[in-house]
């Protein structure tokens, strides 16, 4: 049993195993009431994204269409560096045809093309890389609309058959932010 002192209201002036007591009972009192907020505080990260959300978002969209954006986004940026390649190869031929047979330093057997030699290699490539950048941004679309239903259905999934506990915690406006702003962000920024 404690005995307060009349010195001081807090206690001060008792003896001291009913100090003791008393200042245990004030943290076991603080700790109680830290453990039984309304209203959790909001974990946040900072920083890069990680690889886990990354990888997440890829298993998302599901393996064949992640595979199928890598292959096509390597193939399209193949197919611009021949486009290039093949503009680098037309501009040295019209450069070579314009010297004098001894300043070009290849054996005169070589055949020089005709221009429209150049231009239809060229079309051909520019059309290819063209459809094949298409194709990718398809896919990234569609892979995008897949990942962001999954994740959607998976939030509400786990909020419909979250515990009343968690719905007295959780403000309704931290709720929304998440089913809003934060599949916002993951639809517009995570697939570029």
């Amino acid at each position: 049993e404690l005995h307060l002192s009349s010195k001081h209201p807090t206690g001060a002036g008792l003896a001291p195993e009913a100090a003791t007591a008393s200042t245990n009972a004030r943290a076991e009192a603080q700790r109680t009431s830290n453990t039984s907020k309304l209203v959790e505080d909001e974990e946040r990260v900072t920083g890069q994204v990680s690889r886990e959300v990354y990888l997440l978002y890829a298993t998302s969209i599901g393996a064949l269409f992640a595979v199928c954006i890598l292959v096509l986004g390597v193939v399209s940026e193949a197919s611009r560096v021949a486009v290039d390649g093949w503009l680098s190869r037309w501009s040295d031929s019209v450069v070579q045809a314009s010297r004098p047979a001894a300043e070009k330093g290849y054996a005169p057997e070589v055949v020089a093309h005709d221009s429209s030699y150049f231009v239809r290699v060229y079309l051909v490539l520019a059309v290819a890389s063209a459809v094949l950048v298409l194709l990718r941004c398809v896919m990234v679309a569609f892979g995008g609309l897949r990942a962001a239903r999954r994740l959607h259905d998976g939030m509400l999934f786990a909020v419909l058959r979250a515990p009343m506990r968690f719905f007295d915690t959780t403000p309704t406006g931290r709720l929304l932010n998440r089913f809003s702003k934060d599949q916002d962000a993951v639809d517009g920024e995570l697939p570029d």
